[in-house]
Formats: C-alpha cells, structure tokens, sequence
C-alpha cells in the first residue's frame, strides 16, 4: 500500500455517486475544495465534516497575536469554499472502518466510499501535569485565538497577569512569545508602570527550535535576548501549578499565564479507530497519502506521519500535500495510478519576531530582517487569497 500502483475503485459509473468524506477543514482539504469547485467530477459527491465554519491559517497565527492581522485576515471561509459539496457542521467522534461509517456529535453518521483526514492534531497535556488545569494549549488554534483575546482584556485590569510564560522550544513557541511581547509592550508602552511589571519567559526541554541547525538557534537566541525575554534551554517543565510552572530540578518559575506549544497527538477517536499508526503514534500513510491498511483511506496534515519519509510537523508540507491529494482522489474514483508525494529535502521557514521582522531559515543558512517578514508577509496573504470565493463560487486564485 501506500504506492502509486492503480487503485481498487468504486466506479463513478454505478447508479449511486461514489462518497468522497473529507474530515477536517485543514490546509490540504481546502485545496480539494478548491479543486473540486472548479472542476466537479462526475459521478462523485464530497462532504466536509468540520465542526468550524471556517479555518485559522496557522501560519498567521503569530502575526494576528502580535496585532499585524484581523481575524478577518487570517481565516478561509469553509461554507463559502465548499459551496458545492454537503456540509456537515459537527465535530466527528467515532471511526467504523468495518462499515465505512463516521459518527459526528449530536448522534449522526456520514457513510464513505472514500474518507480523507485534514484534522490537525491535539496537545498532549495529560504529558504536563496540570496543563489541563493551569495552562493555554495553543492548539486547536480557534479556542487559543479566543482565550488570548479574553487574556488581553484582563491584562488591562490594575491586578491583570503581566507575567507570560510558554513552554516549547520549537517554531510555534518561539514564535507565539515574541508576539505576545509585541502585542502587550505595544499596549502598556505609554503606562511605564504597566510596562515594567511585564515580563516573558521561554522553556524548552531541549535546545532552542530542535533540529534546525546552530545558527537558526544562534539567530532566535539573539533575538529573544534584544528583547529581554527569558531562555531556559534544557529545563524541562514538569508540573504548572496556578502561579507558574516547576522544572525537572525543582526550580519555580512564576507566571500569570503559562501557554503550552509542545507535544501533540491524535484525537482519542482517531488514535481508537484501528488505522497503522507511526512511530510517532500519527495515521502512517505512503507516497500516495493512503493510510497502509485501508486504500480508501487517506491522511494528510499534522495527523499524518509519512513512514517512507518523515518530516516535521509544519504546515508547508500539508499546503503541498493539498494538490497531489485532490488528484489522488479523483484518481482513486476513476481507477487510475495514483501519484506519490514527494516532501522537499529542505524547508523555508520564516519567523516573525513580533514586530516586523523575521528569521529566515533555510537549511545551514539563517538571515533575519524586515524584507524576511515582506516575504513571509507575501507568502501568508497569497496562500489565503488562493482560498477567497470570488463571484464564480470557486477560489480566487486561479
């Protein structure tokens, strides 16, 4: 399984239409979406079962915190996009691969002759003692968006919290306390009093932004450094408590809000439903973005772990995934070769550093400067406008 040989199909031909579910409104889903509106194919129907009617695109995330975007600037409108597919508006909750059937809140089910999964993935807090209780877990993005704006208005408050903490030395923790500095020092910076009770702190159990080479960390070390923000590199945390978080050797570290971008996992329906898992408990799946076991079965996003290749958890390698799915689908329906995806050796990233400016990472390399966060900035709102419905009903970008 898992290669570009032809697939078993359910004929477009037959008298009902072939049922292709996409769960989870995610970075490669909506290509599909896309694709599919502007290119219907016969004898097929898509459904989208998402619980949301729209998707926050990750990659702004940082930049909405920090007050460079609106929500409105950062998000895809779901219903909109999949104007010509059956929306089911519910949060899926049970798997039946044995009878090609998904379960979704609220006591419905949504039968499949082709399933694809585009649905993110979860904190693992049960791995942080009182993380569940005492912490704001970045994912799913649209409750952390709604928690931090709820946060931020407390801030103003004469007792409001002014001492931050985030947990997790990679790319999103690294990203989300530069931009939680800019958004509150650019609020409290004519109340000097304010100001100064402000102060930021970033735990990673491991060294600063993991594998991508020593001068991404010399670079993000010498960024958070220019502005006072607190490093602990190599100090677990092992317990937040409701005034902060303790460390592996039993140092107290005070905070007023403790985020957590660390470890993630599947959701306990997912993880329950029988499908491979990889090494790293996520749906295993081949070139062709089949999951090993179930050739009707596909998995894209943070939920999927490619065993042929693996690769971080980012959301370039979902936006790429996006196309090759769309075609794979149709494929599959038609009962032709699928096509294997290929995940570049190298990956750009770009990381805003709160105000305008970015770290830009490629490979050994690593540059910062305000024309970083222009490109970053170019690349963001492209990818979003691709997803605009114009008049035609289709996205935008064409």
């Amino acid at each position: 399984m898992g290669t570009a040989a032809t697939p078993k199909s359910a004929s477009p031909k037959s008298a009902s239409p072939v049922q292709i579910v996409l769960v989870g409104g995610g970075h490669a889903h909506v290509e599909v979406l896309r694709s599919f509106a502007m290119r219907p194919l016969a004898g097929a129907r898509l459904t989208l079962v998402t619980p949301g009617p729209e998707m926050i695109y990750s990659g702004m995330l940082p930049g909405r915190i920090a007050g460079h975007y609106s929500h409105e600037d950062c998000v895809i409108d779901l219903v909109a996009l999949a104007a010509g597919a059956v929306l089911v508006p519910h949060a899926a909750i049970r798997l039946d691969l044995a009878e090609k059937r998904l379960l979704v809140a609220g006591g419905g089910e949504v039968r499949y002759d082709i399933l694809s999964l585009d649905i993110g993935i979860v904190p693992k807090l049960d791995a942080l003692a009182g993380a569940d209780r005492h912490a704001i877990a970045v994912k799913p993005i649209g409750a952390f968006e709604a928690k931090w704006l709820e946060l931020q208005t407390r801030c103003h408050l004469p007792e409001g919290p002014r001492r931050m903490l985030v947990i997790g030395g990679g790319a999103a923790g690294f990203e989300l306390i530069l931009a939680i500095r800019h958004a509150l020092v650019a609020e409290f910076g004519r109340d000097l009093a304010a100001a100064a009770r402000l102060s930021f702190t970033l735990i990673s159990d491991t060294p600063l932004l993991g594998a991508d080479g020593k001068a991404a960390r010399r670079a993000a070390e010498k960024a958070l450094e220019m502005r006072r923000i607190r490093l602990l590199a190599g100090r677990p945390a092992v317990r937040i408590e409701a005034g902060g978080a303790v460390l592996d050797d039993g140092s107290f570290v005070p905070a007023d809000a403790v985020f957590v971008a660390t470890q993630a996992q599947l959701p306990p329906w997912l993880r329950e439903a029988g499908l491979r898992l990889d090494a790293e408990g996520f749906v295993a799946v081949g070139p062709s973005l089949q999951t090993l076991d179930e050739e009707g079965v596909f998995a894209v996003g943070d939920c999927a772990g490619m065993v042929a290749s693996p690769r971080p958890k980012a959301g370039v390698y979902a936006v790429r995934q996006g196309p090759i799915l769309a075609a794979n689908l149709r494929r599959f329906v038609l009962g032709e070769a699928l096509r294997p995806y290929h995940p570049q050796r190298r990956r750009l990233m770009l990381l805003g550093l709160g105000e305008e400016e970015a770290i830009a990472l490629w490979g050994p390399f690593a540059a910062k400067g305000k024309w970083a966060w222009r490109w970053k900035q170019h690349i963001d709102r492209g990818w979003i406008a691709r997803y605009r419905v114009g008049a035609s009903g289709a996205g935008a970008g064409r």
